[in-house]
């Protein structure tokens, strides 16, 4: 069994509190409704004018996404130190602009986690962080995603993280290169609110396709002098840019992890094929025009992966598919 936790990290919900108060976060669809989420806003209301949410204001504004967010707060120590503990991706540094930018609102951070006791007002949640831990059944569904993924992929990772964000929208993945393997985390926001309580049952496809990053990412960074070759198909798909996807290799990771889902649905879950047509018919409305050609390029891996070795060696195979797009 991989070490695997499902938690409320305090390091995300520090930056999930900061987030709170950046200007499009005024109008909140179900403050009324959220207990938890009043209790924050109560508590925290007199620092809205923190120089950390200002920092984070303005490097949201220069394209530090909130799927970099969430990934920078796993490499620091908890609060309110926020010492960086693994070294941080060229990807995270890029996206702040700057080592510098990163810095200072890592510092920014750590006065607000100081000055407005953020520790203590995290303790105190205790008990409603182990409830929503325990109602989402989590702990239990996790071993068989990991089970299916690293079977499906022939890889393995060394552990495994679940991280709920009661006070974040959307989901997001992220993974740390360590001496013993790889980390991998999978932010997952909740479902919905019922009787003022955020739901995060029935997410293990959210779960699975998070954790897929931690699989596809680093293997298309591997090819990228190949990849790059077909930047050239991301013209054709600047719809992808409104969703998050704003670059070809982005794009091109999230068409591969999407395909992937629908064949571990059908390999594993014993999906139908009118449930493969109509879901890969949602995938190209959403803009992954090409889909259906990464999902037979895929389902052909899947019914020889072990003749193959891994997903690693398959993925050469993938890029030539695109030739047919010339």
């Amino acid at each position: 069994m991989r070490e695997c936790k499902v938690l409320v990290d305090p390091r995300v919900e520090l930056a999930s509190v900061v987030q709170l108060y950046a200007p499009w976060n005024k109008e909140r669809r179900k403050i009324k409704e959220y207990i938890y989420l009043d209790d924050t806003l109560r508590a925290f209301g007199r620092w809205k004018n923190h120089e950390a949410v200002r920092c984070f204001t303005d490097l949201f504004y220069s394209g530090f996404s909130y799927d970099v967010l969430v990934g920078l707060m796993v490499h620091l120590s908890d609060p309110s130190l926020l010492k960086v503990t693994t070294e941080l991706p060229k990807y995270i540094i890029g996206k702040a602009g700057s080592v510098e930018s990163l810095k200072s609102f890592i510092e920014s951070l750590r006065d607000f986690a100081l000055k407005s006791n953020f520790m203590g007002f995290y303790k105190n949640h205790q008990c409603f962080y182990e409830d929503i831990i325990t109602l989402s059944n989590l702990k239990e569904d996790i071993q068989g995603i990991i089970m299916v993924l690293e079977d499906f992929f022939q890889m393995s990772m060394w552990r495994y993280h679940i991280i709920l964000t009661p006070l974040l929208e959307g989901n997001y993945g992220h993974f740390i290169k360590t001496s013993h393997g790889a980390e991998v985390f999978a932010f997952i926001s909740p479902k919905e609110i019922v009787d003022g309580s955020p739901i995060f049952r029935s997410t293990t496809a959210v779960i699975e396709h998070e954790f897929m990053h931690a699989f596809v990412n680093p293997i298309t960074e591997k090819f990228k002098n190949n990849v790059r070759k077909y930047s050239y198909l991301y013209k054709d798909l600047q719809s992808l840019s409104s969703i998050g996807y704003g670059d070809w290799e982005t794009a091109l990771n999230e068409f591969i992890i999407r395909a992937c889902a629908i064949v571990i649905g059908s390999c594993y879950r014993g999906l139908k094929e009118e449930e493969i047509t109509k879901w890969l018919c949602i995938e190209e409305m959403r803009g992954f025009k090409y889909i259906k050609l990464f999902y037979r390029a895929i389902r052909g891996y899947a019914k020889d992966r072990y003749k193959y070795g891994g997903f690693q060696e398959f993925y050469p195979k993938i890029l030539k598919i695109l030739d047919n797009l010339l």
